[in-house]
């Protein structure tokens, strides 16, 4: 699926490439050798305008064009095709800025820029013999502008798969940049071609001197932009965190906004988990989003788990080189750049935010600077998000049985009742401990504690599942069953009964058992609102007690349990080793 997905890439890459070879080759034979070192000096100078190329995202910007159009006009198709190939090849390769393979893309696209920019010079009847006179002033424009679009076209054509990936504000940034340079280089490039004619290579060095600084303006101009770009996510990290309290919807920002920062192929966040002890993906961004949902980390195993252990930031520029990463299996095997930062807190690192890009040198510490801001704004919301939730879980929840509490409970069957979509029937089940207070009394409120917690467990076990289980009173426990009949509500209930006295709780010394009475009322033949269904259910729980304990009887039908009345015995007791 992979080489599928980027064999349209390869293809279009290398067409491009092997049609700039062609053209190479085809004008081989126009060029004049006589003025090689001529040629040789403005490959000099074009060499240098790629050295010092200003880096962006989706691209870069050099003032290379002015050296094209010179060489253009003073040697013809045939030199500015070789000049520029070369220099591109050639500076870029000293920058070590991209791959081998988008180097040499980047040459190719030049060269078919150039020929195809000649070919309508040429048909809208441009001079080969005097470029530079006033009558060629219209063909050498389209020239310009041919120039600019071929290239644009074929850089867009060659960024199209991974769009996704990248953000398209980069590209009409890059399309903006990238037209200013030409306006400013395309004037310098004409007056260096009439230098050349008047003065000499030393007039054109002279005048390549403006051109660099011209290259340096735009680079303060496009890191100034990118600056403002980054405050900008950090004042929409800040905006979109405002009141989010859901830990999923403020990972899916910080990774968002990440991209309006930086060019990335891959984003993960991981988080800690108490759990499980390990850091596992909650929120992942790019083509492998299905393959790492369910990547971990494991503290002080591997780069990442070293990182994450010590709260360390990094940045890995080339992992095939870095001795940190190099052999190690996942994230860092299928990305040449990779961003790590710690999510922390005041106590601990709570997670690590991710990114990996394909390309070598795509992170730069200015970016470790300003991902650490947007990063810890993050770790403070996380931190809230999860305090809130552990707060609401506490606020609904009873902390000695684990089961929703008396509040909660009353809030869901008002809920239940109020709904468009009632159900068409319904079940309440009310129990009680049976002489809960004997064993309090006999063997310590511990006992008690264990007892109310054991029926906790036996009510979660057998009816939990099918509604909402909670702790109702001190010693009484409440079940609310939509869409469960009359039928299966008793045999719920009894089930928990036969549960609970079945089950022998170990305390101190001493081994008891202890039983429950269970009332069952059910909507609609029992009650047709909330308050009359509680109240009807602890009608029948009542009855329960009366005749007998340790039974199950329904509002309006007799005892459910099966059996005769029996004695009232709620626990028994002996010493440890005995049978009971």
């Amino acid at each position: 699926m992979k080489l599928a997905r980027r064999l349209p890439v390869v293809i279009y890459r290398w067409t491009v490439i092997f049609l700039a070879l062609w053209f190479v080759s085809y004008l081989l034979p126009m060029l004049d050798l006589d003025i090689t070192g001529h040629m040789f000096f403005l490959l000099t100078l074009g060499i240098v305008a790629e050295w010092f190329a200003v880096s962006f995202p989706q691209g870069q910007l050099a003032a290379t064009f002015s050296v094209i159009f010179a060489s253009y006009l003073i040697f013809g198709s045939a030199g500015a095709v070789w000049i520029t190939a070369w220099s591109c090849l050639m500076g870029q390769a000293l920058a070590r800025s991209n791959s081998l393979p988008t180097v040499l893309f980047n040459a190719s696209q030049y060269v078919v820029a150039i020929a195809g920019a000649d070919f309508l010079y040429m048909y809208l009847g441009g001079s080969l013999a005097e470029r530079l006179a006033w009558g060629n002033i219209f063909p050498l424009i389209v020239f310009v502008l041919a120039c600019f679009v071929i290239n644009q076209v074929l850089i867009y054509l060659y960024l199209l798969p991974d769009r996704k990936n990248n953000p398209l504000v980069f590209w009409r940034d890059a399309l903006r940049w990238d037209s200013i340079t030409y306006l400013l280089t395309a004037p310098l490039g004409a007056l260096m071609a009439v230098i050349y004619h008047n003065v000499g290579l030393w007039g054109v060095l002279l005048l390549f001197l403006p051109v660099l600084v011209m290259q340096f303006v735009m680079r303060l101009y496009v890191h100034l932009e990118l600056a403002n770009r980054e405050l900008r996510a950090l004042y929409e990290v800040s905006k979109g965190l405002e009141g989010k309290l859901d830990q999923d919807s403020i990972l899916e920002v910080v990774l968002a906004e990440a991209r309006r920062v930086v060019r990335y192929h891959t984003g993960i966040i991981y988080l800690w988990s108490e759990d499980k002890g390990r850091y596992e993906a909650q929120a992942v961004s790019g083509p492998y989003k299905r393959q790492l949902e369910k990547s971990i980390i494991i503290p002080g195993q591997e780069f990442l788990g070293c990182l994450a252990q010590s709260g360390e930031r990094a940045i890995v520029c080339d992992s095939k080189r870095d001795p940190r990463v190099q052999g190690q299996p996942g994230f860092t095997q299928v990305h040449k750049s990779v961003l790590v930062i710690p999510l922390l807190t005041e106590k601990e690192v709570l997670g690590l935010f991710v990114l990996g890009d394909k390309r070598c040198f795509a992170f730069q510490t200015s970016h470790l600077h300003v991902f650490t801001g947007i990063v810890g704004q993050a770790a403070v919301a996380v931190a809230n998000a999860r305090l809130n939730k552990r707060l609401e879980i506490n606020a609904t929840t009873d902390a000695l049985t684990g089961l929703h509490n008396r509040s909660y409970f009353m809030e869901c069957l008002e809920r239940v009742f109020n709904e468009e979509n009632l159900p068409s029937q319904m079940a309440l089940i009310i129990l009680d401990i049976d002489d809960l207070s004997k064993v309090n009394h006999n063997y310590g409120h511990d006992a008690g504690d264990a007892a109310i917690s054991m029926v906790g467990r036996a009510v979660f076990s057998v009816a939990g599942y099918r509604g909402v289980a909670a702790r109702f009173d001190g010693e009484q426990f409440s079940v609310l069953l939509p869409g469960v009949g009359e039928v299966l509500a008793a045999e719920l209930a009894e089930g928990i009964r036969r549960s609970v006295s079945s089950t022998i709780l170990e305390t101190g010394d001493y081994r008891c058992s202890v039983c429950v009475s269970c009332g069952l009322a059910c909507y609609p033949q029992d009650a047709g609102d909330a308050h009359g269904l509680l109240r009807r259910a602890d009608q029948a729980l009542k009855r329960a007690k009366e005749n007998g304990r340790d039974r199950t009887e329904g509002y309006s039908c007799k005892d459910l349990s099966g059996k005769e009345k029996q004695a009232d015995v709620s626990f028994l007791s002996r010493k440890k080793g005995m049978g009971v």
